[in-house]
C-alpha cells in the first residue's frame, strides 16, 4: 500500500503494552493520539478505559478507523477527527476535554516530529503529561544535559516546561514498514511552575533558536555579533561569556533572556 504521508506502524504487541504500563494518565483526563494509523495503539488505549481523541489526516486511516472501532465511536469513548494536527485550533481539542486538560499517547509521524514537539510544548499548560514514541536521535536529544553533545534548542524547548525522561529503546523491527533508525518511548511531565512563565515562552524560544545557530561560537563572540555585549557584559561573570550555547543551562538562557528584553524596549 503507497503511504501518501510515510507512515510507520506500531506493530510489536509486546511493546504496545509495554506503552500502557507506563502512562500515568488519570481517568478523568481524555488521551490525545495523533496519527492513529491503523489504529494498534488506539485499540491497547481503548481497550483499557481511557477515553481517546484520534486525530487522523489520511482519509484511508480515518475509514479503516471507523470500521473497526465502530462500537467505540458510538458509546463516544473514541472521537475521530480526521484533520491535520497542526492546522487544528487548541479550542476545538480541549472542547472534548471536560475538565481543560488531556494526556497525550502517541507514535507521532516522523517526517512531521519537529512541529509536532513545538506544537505539543506551545500547549504545555492544557497537556500536563506527554508520552510519544520519536526517533532514537531525537529522544536522546529531548532529554540531553548542558554540556553534552545532543543538548541543544530542542533540549530546551521541552526542559523550559517539561521534565523529559527517555523510557526505553524500541527496535525499528516492531514497526511496519520497518524505519532505518530504532525510535524511544519518551515521557514528559510538566513542570508547575514552568522555567519560563507561559507569556514569554514564544520570544524566549525565538531568542534561544538564535543562539543555538552559532553553537561553536563563545557567548562573547555570540553577543558581539549580535550587538547586544555592551550591555550584557557588565552584568554576567566572564566565565559564562566564555562558554558555547551547548554549555548553557535554561536559568541562564532565561538571565540573558530577559538582560536582553530590558534592553531592547
Amino acid at each position: 500500500m503507497r503511504r501518501p504521508y510515510s507512515q510507520i506502524f506500531l506493530k510489536d504487541k509486546n511493546i504496545l503494552q509495554k506503552i500502557l504500563r507506563h502512562v500515568e494518565c488519570p481517568p478523568s483526563l481524555p488521551i490525545l493520539e495523533i496519527g492513529p494509523g491503523e489504529g494498534d495503539l488506539t485499540r491497547v488505549l481503548l481497550d483499557h478505559g481511557f477515553r481517546v481523541i484520534a486525530v487522523e489526516i489520511d482519509v484511508r486511516m480515518v475509514q479503516r478507523l471507523e470500521e473497526t472501532f465502530e462500537s467505540f465511536l458510538q458509546t463516544r469513548q473514541l472521537q475521530l477527527i480526521h484533520a491535520d494536527f497542526l492546522r487544528v485550533p487548541w479550542p476545538d481539542l480541549l472542547a472534548h476535554a471536560d475538565h481543560g486538560e488531556m494526556c497525550v499517547v502517541s507514535n507521532i509521524p516522523y517526517a512531521v516530529t519537529g512541529p509536532i514537539l513545538e506544537r505539543l510544548v506551545e500547549a504545555a499548560r492544557w497537556l500536563p503529561r506527554v508520552y510519544l514514541t520519536v526517533q532514537w536521535e531525537v529522544g536522546q536529544r529531548i532529554v540531553a544535559s548542558p554540556g553534552s553533545k545532543t543538548y541543544g534548542a530542542l533540549s530546551v524547548w521541552v526542559q523550559t516546561v517539561y521534565i523529559p525522561r527517555l523510557l526505553f529503546k524500541i527496535k525499528r523491527t516492531s514497526f511496519w514498514p520497518v524505519p532505518e533508525v530504532d525510535s524511544a518511548f519518551v515521557a514528559w511531565t510538566r513542570r508547575d511552575p514552568p522555567q519560563v512563565p507561559y507569556a514569554e515562552q514564544p520570544t524566549f524560544f525565538a531568542w534561544v533558536r538564535k543562539l543555538f545557530q552559532f553553537r561553536r561560537k563563545t557567548l562573547r563572540r555570540i553577543l558581539r555579533d549580535l550587538g547586544v555585549l555592551s550591555y550584557v557584559e557588565p552584568v554576567l561573570d566572564e566565565s559564562i561569556l566564555q562558554k558555547r550555547p551547548e554549555e548553557l543551562d535554561i536559568p541562564t538562557f532565561y538571565r540573558l533572556f530577559r538582560i536582553h528584553a530590558s534592553e531592547s524596549r
